[in-house]
């Protein structure tokens, strides 16, 4: 039987404000940012693994396809950011360098890294500041389809992710190797849902829900006890979630989490750019204060609906053709 998708859209928005609040809201909550990124990478590794278990790897020249949606998933609205955000670091160029440190390419080179959203290796040139995790993901979508083609494939990647985690290899947290590890926990928590295990108790999975609410809020300045609270948390909730099936939902509960869903990647992408406009329409407010993501949130949103109707929708109808 065909595992369900689960229904993920109110939580990938909620992640998404939670990275915009990492960059708008006070600094001393800096961490619910790398929290909800690591998050969003083992939320990535159930989903990139579902779509590619259940369609991409069934269907005639599946693979082309795959890797045709996912640029077109990133792309188009990844571009756009950047060249809103090009004349903002031109002509405001004090108040981009301390919203986020922004400043304008320096080289070729650079413009192809950030075009590319390949910005892990450089620091203070990427236009969009979370286009490193974009990078790295893309890196390990490249290398899924052929990891999950036959058990082997899957068995030896799950060893090399083990290898890194006990040999004591270097990781830096924007890079790969870092990466791929919470991708494995998603991929993990797919097969189990694969085998139609039992899904989480409604009380245990709603009361993950409550602890992540409160981590968020109370706990995540944590260094590396929340790191690891975030993780199990994060496990809990994408399982529970995982076993949920949309068609039973209320309609307009339905509906409410297919469009927070759509918000969630233009919300992550527009965080430097809110914060940058927020400021200039408003300078009395301090850089990375409540005031600032209080009044940043509603722009935020109001923006990333913009895109939704502007770019998002018709690539999607293209999305659409190209997966059927």
């Amino acid at each position: 039987m065909k595992p369900t998708f689960g229904t993920f859209g109110i939580y990938r928005w909620f992640l998404a404000t939670m990275v915009l609040f990492c960059h708008l809201g006070p600094e001393h909550c800096w961490r619910c940012g790398p929290n909800a990124v690591v998050t969003f990478f083992i939320l990535s590794g159930y989903i990139i693994s579902y779509i590619l278990d259940t369609h991409y790897l069934r269907i005639p020249d599946g693979i082309r396809k795959y890797y045709i949606n996912r640029m077109l998933r990133v792309y188009p609205a990844y571009w756009v950011v950047i060249f809103a955000t090009i004349p903002l670091i031109k002509y405001f160029p004090d108040i981009a360098h301390h919203v986020s440190e922004l400043v304008m390419p320096r080289t070729p080179m650079d413009v192809i890294l950030n075009m590319g959203a390949i910005t892990q290796n450089f620091a203070n040139t990427n236009l969009v500041p979370p286009a490193w995790s974009l990078g790295v993901e893309m890196e390990i979508w490249l290398l899924l389809p052929f990891v999950l083609r036959s058990r082997s494939g899957l068995w030896k990647f799950l060893l090399f992710v083990l290898f890194i985690k006990v040999s004591g290899v270097p990781v830096s947290y924007y890079g790969p190797l870092f990466a791929i590890q919470p991708f494995a926990l998603g991929l993990l928590l797919y097969y189990r849902k694969q085998k139609n295990l039992r899904d989480i108790p409604h009380a245990v999975g709603m009361a993950s829900i409550i602890f992540t609410l409160l981590f968020y809020v109370c706990l995540s300045t944590m260094k590396i006890e929340g790191f690891y609270a975030d993780i199990i948390l994060s496990v809990l909730v994408i399982y529970y979630l995982s076993g949920i099936d949309a068609g039973r939902l209320p309609r307009w509960f339905k509906r409410c989490d297919d469009f927070l869903g759509e918000l969630a990647y233009p919300l992550f992408l527009i965080n430097s750019l809110t914060g940058i406009l927020v400021k200039i329409c408003f300078p009395s407010l301090d850089y990375r204060s409540w005031g600032m993501f209080a009044v940043g949130f509603p722009v935020a949103n109001i923006l990333a609906v913009f895109m939704i109707y502007a770019i998002e929708s018709p690539i999607n109808r293209l999305r659409r053709r190209i997966r059927n």
